[in-house]
């Protein structure tokens, strides 16, 4: 009997770490962590050589980077912004009806394309043979 509540123990304590350890859920209280003695990154940051602003407010982004023509491409599912890497919105498309494949600057619709490589928005017709 002493045998099977070891084996249980020890899978529920597994379990327990794992959830811990692997997702977003916080099991152990602040106070054991001591999650109260990180500081939230406050808005603005700057230093010398960069400045850190909050691009949207959805906590899951996808964000493409373009080595070559140097600019961000971000979609959070409500909007898909072009930023120059210093910053600057070059394009915003709010509620895309479209959709934006990982690592393309192409955004899809049922008839149209979008190239976000160019600096100017523009739509082109296609159609489906």
């Amino acid at each position: 009997m002493k045998k099977y509540k070891k084996l249980t123990l020890l899978i529920i304590g597994l379990l327990f770490f794992f959830v811990q350890q692997c997702s977003n859920i916080n099991l152990l209280p602040s106070f054991v962590s001591k999650k109260n003695d990180y500081k939230y990154l406050s808005e603005g940051v700057t230093s010398k050589n960069f400045v850190i602003d909050k691009i949207s407010d959805k906590t899951y982004l996808y964000v493409t980077y373009d080595s070559i023509n140097n600019y961000f491409i971000v979609n959070d599912t409500y909007n898909i912004k072009k930023i120059s890497a210093e910053g600057n919105v070059l394009i915003n498309i709010p509620h895309p009806s479209g959709e934006l494949p990982y690592k393309t600057h192409y955004v899809f619709t049922d008839s149209t394309i979008c190239d976000l490589s160019k600096n100017k928005l523009k739509v082109e017709p296609f159609f489906k043979k």
